[in-house]
């Protein structure tokens, strides 16, 4: 009797031991998972972040461009003032202006005009422009304010043409004269970024006010919800819910994404997503 009840108990402790073996080893597996999945987001944190800041920075060379074009455009038409030219030689200066700046690019992204004397003077004609109130535009108030240094707009509606354009002025003098220039944000990206990015992958730009200046994406503009999805993009990056590797954004198909951003010296924010399938499979490099 004894014999079967010391038997029935090493069975039973046996069971016992095989239970707490097996839940041990889930345990460990599930940790094991934990941490390989923990590490593959945090590297790609870090190296989506890189990436971002590596877009960001060929943003901001293309801005430094931008702002050499400016500055030496500024110095060459203040001698043009300071030599009393009048407004047609100042325009057919401007036209010239324009083209050599469509040659350097290799495309017509940049549209240079200036205030002068109260006037207009642009490389074209623009339809309106008599009733065109520069005066109350951002643009023209933040080149006043700037006192010599070129600003930005964030990206706004051309009252004339109606299309979506970022503005860069500077004040040339204390006459309240400016030059600036329209970029229109269509034509941003004629030079495509040189940084490869990971399949299915997104790339937006954001200016200062959290805008849309432009995106490499599959998402449909015109779809309200690839519209409403950007706009809790942007929240959540403001809100500093991406600012964790643990974190993510659910897109309109229900793809959890990694986020990973950049904010550059002008406020303009670089923003990369990457399918967190992507990451887990560590497919996406």
């Amino acid at each position: 009797m004894n014999h079967k009840i010391k038997k029935k108990r090493k069975i039973a402790l046996s069971v016992k031991l095989n239970i707490a073996l097996i839940l041990s080893f889930c345990v460990l597996i599930g940790w094991g998972i934990y941490l390989v999945r923990d590490k593959l987001l945090r590297n790609a944190y870090e190296m989506g972040n890189q990436l971002a800041q590596s877009y960001a920075d060929e943003e901001e060379n293309r801005i430094s461009m931008y702002r050499l074009m400016m500055n030496l455009g500024a110095v060459y038409i203040n001698e043009k003032i300071e030599q009393g030219a009048s407004h047609q030689e100042l325009r057919e200066w401007m036209e010239q202006y324009s083209s050599n700046i469509s040659s350097v690019l290799h495309a017509a992204i940049i549209d240079p005009f200036a205030v002068i004397d109260g006037e207009i003077i642009g490389a074209f004609s623009w339809e309106g422009d008599a009733d065109y109130n520069y005066a109350g535009t951002e643009w023209y108030q933040n080149a006043l304010d700037g006192e010599g240094h070129i600003i930005f707009t964030n990206a706004y509606e051309d009252a004339i043409t109606g299309k979506q354009l970022v503005t860069m002025a500077v004040k040339l003098n204390e006459k309240a004269d400016v030059l600036a220039f329209d970029i229109l944000l269509e034509n941003f990206h004629v030079h495509k970024n040189k940084a490869s990015m990971p399949d299915r992958s997104s790339y937006f730009l954001f200016d200062g006010a959290g805008k849309l200046i432009y995106l490499s994406s599959r998402l449909d503009m015109d779809s309200p919800e690839s519209r409403d999805y950007i706009e809790r993009l942007v929240r959540e990056i403001e809100g500093g819910g991406m600012d964790s590797h643990q974190a993510s954004i659910r897109d309109m198909e229900g793809v959890k994404r990694g986020v990973y951003y950049y904010a550059m010296d002008n406020g303009w924010i670089s923003v990369i997503t990457i399918p967190l399938q992507n990451i887990l499979q560590d497919d996406w490099d």
